[in-house]
């Protein structure tokens, strides 16, 4: 989940109040040069290696505070600084990914899964890095509302088309579950952190976590539990199936 982030009040007084005055200050942060990307390992449940790692967007205060970028993000969502954010986050993904040859995974804002032209970036992206595009993959939210990825098939099979993975971020918690994973061509299901945070305990929530692994690889998709804080969940996802897991026990974002 690369720009879920922290709520306005515990980003300190000075954050802009207003979605006005926060598209104007990440739009400042962007002129400034005051963006930057840490790196989560994604990993595998066995060997513990890392296999990718998700981007997570940061934003540097003029007082040179580190934050997460939340409450930002969701009021650039209503203009189109998301995608110009996201077309920052692509260039640096794919520059590092061809350079160092890591496996990347980006998150794209819903705007930005509503142009259809964001596609142009991602082939334009590839081309000028020289980047093997399967080292590239990209998430798109579950929990967006339908109408915010009324067409998001359109970003999504030209990601396809380009040999880009494509991930189900927040998987079960959205409102278009079964119908996003049946009409896109997804590569990937990243399985809320709602269901694995509590499957050592509750019995529904490993149910859910065995019944996601079931689908997800009954059609040919990997599965990553997000969310594993302790070694206990480890161990229950391992015992799901889980192809990949993510979480603070396993590795903490850090800069490059």
């Amino acid at each position: 989940m690369a720009i879920r982030g922290l709520h306005s009040r515990s980003l300190g007084t000075s954050v802009p109040r207003g979605g006005e005055a926060r598209v104007a200050y990440l739009r400042g942060a962007l002129l400034d040069n005051r963006l930057r990307l840490v790196a989560q390992p994604i990993v595998d449940p066995v060997t513990r290696a890392t296999v990718a790692e998700e981007l997570l967007l940061r934003v540097v205060r003029r007082n040179g505070r580190v934050e997460a970028p939340g409450p930002y993000i969701k009021a650039a969502e209503q203009s189109r600084l998301a995608i110009e954010v996201d077309t920052w986050v692509l260039d640096r993904a794919a520059r590092i990914a061809a350079a160092e040859g890591r496996h990347l995974q980006m998150n794209l804002s819903a705007r930005t899964v509503s142009e259809g032209s964001f596609a142009d970036r991602i082939e334009d992206a590839i081309n000028r890095h020289g980047v093997d595009p399967r080292r590239l993959t990209f998430e798109i939210t579950e929990t967006a509302q339908p109408i915010e990825l009324r067409a998001p098939s359109v970003v999504a099979e030209r990601i396809a088309s380009l040999g880009c993975g494509l991930a189900l971020d927040d998987f079960g918690m959205g409102y278009g579950t079964l119908t996003y994973l049946h009409r896109l061509p997804v590569t990937m299901v990243k399985i809320d952190r709602e269901f694995v945070s509590d499957a050592t305990t509750n019995p529904r929530s490993r149910a859910i976590v065995d019944a996601v692994v079931c689908i997800a690889s009954r059609v040919g998709q990997k599965t990553v539990a997000e969310g594993v804080e302790d070694d206990a969940t480890l161990v229950v996802m391992r015992e799901c199936g889980v192809d990949l897991v993510q979480g603070f026990h396993l590795g903490r974002p850090a800069a490059f």
